[in-house]
């Protein structure tokens, strides 16, 4: 019984050690750490909207049309109706039971018809 006392009297005074190292590293005050997290926030943000703009020049009407599988005098509605089916198809979370390899690439497809998508939203304004 004395054993098992002192097994948990050293297993407190560790976790208070590790709760002491803690407090010390977390020195930042709540402003701090707001300004952190708005400077992280806009810099994921600024890297959103250059993958975005390199992959809207990587994309033209053409190649934007073949990804979502439609032809080049579709409407919106054709547009839109073939978005939604492809998404169906490429969606991440209809590929868990594939292979890490195939969820990969399915993923990049899935990418690249939203990539599509707003390009031609952004062209026709829709």
């Amino acid at each position: 019984m004395f054993q098992i006392l002192r097994r948990i009297s050293r297993i407190a005074k560790s976790y208070l050690a590790e709760e002491r190292d803690l407090n010390k590293r977390s020195d930042f005050d709540d402003d701090e750490l707001k300004k952190i997290i708005d400077e992280l926030n806009k810099s994921k943000e600024k890297n959103k909207e250059q993958e975005t703009q390199e992959s809207n020049q990587k994309m033209n009407k053409a190649s934007a049309y073949r990804v979502i599988g439609v032809n080049g005098n579709a409407n919106v509605n054709e547009i839109k109706s073939a978005f939604r089916k492809k998404m169906k198809e490429y969606h991440p979370d209809k590929t868990i039971h594939l292979s890490e390899i195939e969820k990969k690439l399915y993923l990049e497809k899935a990418k690249d018809i939203i990539s599509a998508y707003e390009y031609l939203k952004k062209e026709m304004n829709f």
